[in-house]
This record gives structure tokens, sequence and C-alpha cells, in this order.
């Protein structure tokens, strides 16, 4: 799966921007932490300059160790977009 955010220097100087992918596993056989680090990018903007960061998450990525200590990626539920909005 990708991801990809806009991301917009709205001051008036360049800048550098670490744009960081956190996951939450609402319900698995183990403990996880309540957030967990799957991705970063480190990006360059001039003033009013707009980037599309996109990030990778792979299968590996969402793998755990489970109580039999089998290194798996357990189902969880679907997250749709809310484009009620």
């Amino acid at each position: 799966m990708r991801v990809s955010v806009d991301v917009t220097n709205t001051g008036k100087r360049a800048g550098t921007e670490v744009v960081q992918l956190y996951i939450r596993d609402q319900v698995s056989s183990v403990t996880r932490p309540v957030k967990e680090l799957k991705g970063f990018k480190k990006i360059s903007l001039k003033p009013g300059e707009m980037q599309t960061v996109s990030l990778e998450i792979t299968a590996e990525s969402l793998a755990l160790w489970d109580v039999r200590m089998k290194y798996v990626v357990e189902p969880g539920e679907s997250c749709e977009p809310d484009n009620s909005a």
C-alpha cells in the first residue's frame, strides 16, 4: 500500500521537513506500541512550494512475532477514508 500526503511550506523561508508515517494496531494477539513509526522522508521546500510525499507500507512492515513466536501479519480492520466532509 502507498500513502501520500501533500506538504506545503506556508512560511517565507526555505526549510526542511521530516514527514513521518505512524500506524496503530487496534487489536492484536500480542501487546504492541500505541504508535509505531513505519516510514519517514526528509524533504526540502522553498517558500510557497508544495510536494507530494509517498511512503510505502509493506506486509513485512506490518508483521509481528505472535504468541507462538511466528512472524505473521494478522488480519485487522479496514480503514476507509471519511469523505463525508
